[in-house]
């Protein structure tokens, strides 16, 4: 009953991996959109800051250098992404408690080369390339308190929003996905890591010892539809 099982199974999966488009089918000119959520981390994390939590949605423009969906490809894809987060310092309703709430959107531009290791219906690939980043807006609100020994204690209250804020980044990616064909429209889905590209800045920390400025770290999971 196992071996007739597995039969019927391979059955079904051979023929999706093998007859999807055709090289006769395959269009060197694709053009689709792109959404998913992200994960931003800072490295070194020596804070321990909780990771930040965003969207993204954008276009993808992508030209094969073969008539064939087996083979290379590149792409573009700029995309809009959007990040919050929260981090809390100290207990509420203490001595000393702070809570900090930030929001900031950018423009992302992608620039890749794709691999697409097999034809038919299903394809997984491989993809590197850059990333140039436009921080476009920014925002961030703190509250809590603060209670030294013997003083009153100070509310802290600061709200702060930053239009144009002018933060120029560049980013190497490396990601693997698959593509789906369904029906006149092709489904690709992939997983992304970003990590900025620039030589490591020391600095001297408020405790006197030399700290490294973090780099910034992105894992996406995106999908969409290719015409």
């Amino acid at each position: 009953m196992k071996q007739r099982s597995l039969i019927i199974a391979l059955s079904i999966l051979i023929p999706a991996f093998s007859f999807g488009q055709t090289d006769k089918d395959a269009k060197r000119w694709q053009f689709g959109v792109i959404a998913g959520p992200q994960l931003g981390f800072l490295v070194p994390n020596d804070s321990d800051a909780k990771p930040t939590k965003g969207l993204l949605a954008g276009l993808d423009a992508g030209y094969r250098f073969q008539n064939a969906v087996k083979g290379w490809s590149v792409h573009l894809q700029p995309n809009f992404t959007m990040f919050r987060s929260k981090q809390e310092s100290g207990d509420e309703n203490t001595e000393y408690y702070l809570k900090m709430k930030s929001k900031s959107h950018s423009l992302m531009v992608p620039f890749l080369v794709r691999y697409t290791i097999l034809g038919g219906k299903i394809r997984p690939f491989v993809e590197a390339g850059g990333n140039w980043v436009v921080r476009t807006s920014a925002s961030y609100k703190m509250t809590g308190q603060f209670c030294p020994e013997g003083v009153a204690c100070t509310p802290i209250d600061n709200e702060e929003k930053i239009r144009n804020a002018d933060v120029t980044r560049l980013g190497a990616l490396v990601s693997a996905g698959v593509q789906i064909d369904a029906g006149k429209v092709t489904i690709p889905i992939t997983i992304r890591a970003i990590q900025d590209i620039k030589k490591n800045e020391v600095y001297i920390d408020g405790l006197g010892e030399e700290a490294v400025f973090p780099k910034a770290r992105m894992i996406q999971i995106t999908a969409g539809v290719t015409f």
